[in-house]
């Protein structure tokens, strides 16, 4: 990269037009140029950047891009959705970068859907074609005297016509976890939670498919001890999709 920066948010974007075949006695091997785009982060000093970089896999370069719009306030999510990198910011503004044109333009949703801010917002992308938000909110009780507010975190679709968020659903686990990750693969959503608990890290992992009317979410593992994992890890870690 061009300026020194730790913990990105990245996109990554595959471009289709610009695959080449190449022909031998042997075997046929096709390349496929792609992108990764990288945004925010912070520098040397612990400072929040809004710098942006692509790197072009057929030039093997690091290029600098147009920063983020004005007062767009720290990136806290990114995500590449239908040839559009969008991003989301801890003041809850969404911006979009044309990767094709190359410029950002701000998205004006309103409202914003509605989050406890100690929590981290993520973006997800299904299919290539639609936008989700994971974030934690209040959600009232069922009116019993003594009965507390509790948090929920919930899953958001951005209309991408009318540009409102509708909220499709809750997941069924309590957030334990402040920095959740959420990855989308397809028509899936794969969310890996760990924290630390009476001693012990524990993890989560869960997936919901929102291709399925219901929309469910499904526990892979549940309550299960990473004897392996340090406290750290609960902060620092990250979650790849990978077809076998």
């Amino acid at each position: 990269m061009r300026h020194a920066r730790s913990k990105p948010d990245l996109g990554v974007y595959e471009v289709n037009s610009d695959r080449l075949t190449v022909k031998s006695h042997v075997r046929i091997r096709i390349r496929t140029r792609f992108l990764i785009i990288a945004v925010g982060g912070v520098g040397s000093w612990d400072e929040p950047l809004d710098t942006c970089e692509i790197y072009d896999s057929s030039s093997n370069k690091w290029t600098e891009i147009q920063r983020v719009p004005v007062d767009f306030g720290v990136v806290s999510s990114a995500v590449v959705c239908n040839g559009i990198f969008y991003v989301y910011s801890e003041t809850d503004k969404l911006a979009a970068y044309d990767i094709k044109h190359g410029f950002w333009v701000r998205v004006e949703t309103n409202p914003p859907p509605p989050r406890v801010h100690e929590y981290s917002p993520k973006l997800v992308s299904c299919g290539g074609q639609r936008l989700f938000l994971v974030a934690v909110s209040w959600c009232e009780g069922d009116g019993e005297i003594g009965r507390r507010n509790k948090a929920v975190r919930k899953l958001w679709e951005l209309d991408l016509v009318y540009l409102t968020w509708n909220q499709v659903m809750m997941h069924p686990d309590a957030p334990m976890d402040w920095n959740a990750v959420f990855v989308g693969d397809k028509n899936l959503i794969f969310g890996v939670e760990m924290f630390k608990i009476f001693g012990q890290v524990l993890e989560f992992v869960t997936i919901c498919d929102v291709s399925d009317p219901k929309m469910d979410w499904v526990h892979v593992s549940k309550n299960e001890v990473a004897r392996d994992m340090d406290v750290s890890s609960c902060v620092m870690k990250s979650m790849a999709v990978v077809h076998l």
